[in-house]
């Protein structure tokens, strides 16, 4: 049966760790062949949440509920190999039906090549002989919770992003489909009305194209293939060809986009279809956050060294207390706003300026006016 101190004692250990200890809420079962080392991992562990259990019973539904729920479990064996070579196996089986399980750490005296190999092979995280070191044990403990701990926050962030992306391409999907439908079964009669929905469906396929390009590029910043292949550009032009592109939302909520340029070629060396999607991406988040038939101004202009690039719309504003996390938290700032496409085309502008050697940045003022600007070198 589980190890239990008493009702006291164990309040008393909880506030204790609350007050000294930061894996004071991590909680490890240790598992004995025989009860009499309990008080000796007792005394070695008592900075953590620990639960003893013999293995003769760990088969018991209680035992077996503290195995799930636990975040390490260390197996303390000295001749019954087989019965935790058993148990291994079957928290790896609940691993494969999808069950949380601990990580393991096996204790053994046999320091032997095919036992290692063995433990390992039936799911153990670590293995150790004894005699050990007991601050060996506590810092692979330690290492043990932060490892599972990155992977449960990787996991989130992964289900969270899957499910905003899938929400955000359902509704412009969803859209043609409906648009598609209406033209198939002629139920659109006068040319003015064809060519109006032909033109909503042109705008949710150029916003599900972006997407899905921000979605990639994200993709290739994180697993370190983006590659930036620079030449010899004129950065106006590109953004006239930008403002063109994005009149497929602009046009919709009415919106004026209005460049102001110190002269006629600034020249950069930059890649043009990363720069492109760059600027893009701020003014897609400029016009979703723009107020109905409002302007929304560009500017562009070149010192001795540096190229820069802002854009100001009006609107509510950033309200985080460091505005420039926007471009970092990306999945917050999506989840705030219910739409994954503006945190992530943030998150991609950033790490692309940054590739240049370039910064970015964003500035609310108190006029409810929302600059975002980047410079990047001249060469």
């Amino acid at each position: 049966m589980l190890w239990q101190t008493n009702k006291n004692e164990e309040n008393n250990f909880e506030q204790q760790l609350l007050n000294n200890n930061p894996f004071k809420l991590s909680k490890i079962l240790v598992i004995v062949e025989e009860d009499r080392h309990i008080p000796y991992y007792k005394c070695i562990l008592h900075k953590f949440n620990v639960r003893f259990c013999n293995i003769n019973h760990i088969n018991t539904g209680a035992n077996t509920l503290s195995l799930q729920s636990s975040d390490v479990c260390i197996l303390c064996c000295d001749k019954k190999l087989k019965s935790f070579y058993k148990l291994l196996k079957y928290i790896k089986n609940l691993e494969s039906q999808k069950v949380q399980v601990p990580s393991v750490i096996f204790i053994a005296k046999k320091h032997d090549v095919n036992y290692i190999e063995h433990a390992y092979k039936h799911g153990a995280d670590l293995y150790m002989t004894k005699p050990f070191n007991k601050n060996i044990l506590i810092a692979e403990i330690h290492h043990l919770i932060e490892q599972k701990a990155d992977y449960r926050n990787n996991k989130e962030l992964q289900e969270s992003f899957l499910a905003m992306v899938t929400h955000d391409l359902k509704t412009p999907v969803n859209a043609s489909i409906l648009a598609f439908n209406l033209l198939m079964n002629n139920e659109v009669s006068e040319e003015a009305d064809r060519q109006e929905i032909m033109s909503q469906i042109f705008s949710s396929v150029k916003y599900s194209k972006l997407m899905i390009d921000n979605i990639l590029t994200r993709s290739k910043i994180e697993n370190g293939k983006q590659e930036i292949v620079k030449k010899e550009i004129c950065l106006k032009k590109l953004v006239e060809e930008c403002i063109k592109r994005i009149e497929f939302l602009s046009g919709d909520k009415k919106q004026q986009m209005r460049l102001f340029c110190s002269k006629p070629l600034i020249i950069v060396m930059a890649d043009e279809m990363e720069m492109s999607r760059v600027i893009l991406n701020l003014m897609s988040n400029a016009v979703e956050y723009a107020p109905f038939g409002s302007t929304i101004d560009i500017e562009l202009y070149q010192d001795a060294l540096e190229t820069h690039f802002a854009i100001t719309n009006s609107g509510p504003g950033i309200t985080l207390k460091n505005p420039n996390d926007v471009f970092d938290k990306y999945i917050t700032y999506a989840k705030k706003h219910k739409k994954v496409g503006t945190g992530l085309g943030l998150y991609v502008a950033k790490e692309t300026i940054l590739a240049h050697g370039g910064s970015i940045n964003v500035k609310s003022s108190a006029e409810n006016l929302t600059t975002f600007q980047f410079c990047i070198p001249n060469n």
